[in-house]
């Protein structure tokens, strides 16, 4: 289920409270200024962050940069941009 409208949740993760557990990813575009959420309900892994950046990439990169021909990534070290983990 993909959405951008507002999601009510509570501000901690416990677990009482909880009937699962969700996964963010985020992206963002530095030449925009605008950041972009990914909401899963799986595990952080690689796989979830390429997916991530290629739905980004299909609803809103591709549109802003038509001309592109590549994308530089900019990752930080941890989870799904562990430095090594291949994919």
């Amino acid at each position: 289920m993909y959405t951008q409208a507002e999601i009510e949740v509570f501000d901690h993760d416990w677990p009482t409270l909880a009937e699962g557990v969700v996964i963010p990813h985020g992206l963002y575009d530095l030449s925009l200024n605008e950041g972009y959420i990914q909401i899963g309900i799986s595990h952080d892994t690689g796989e979830f962050a390429c997916d991530s950046l290629r739905y980004w990439w299909k609803h809103y990169g591709s549109k802003h940069y038509q001309t592109a021909n590549s994308i530089l990534l900019l990752c930080d070290g941890g989870g799904s941009n562990n430095s090594r983990h291949y994919l």
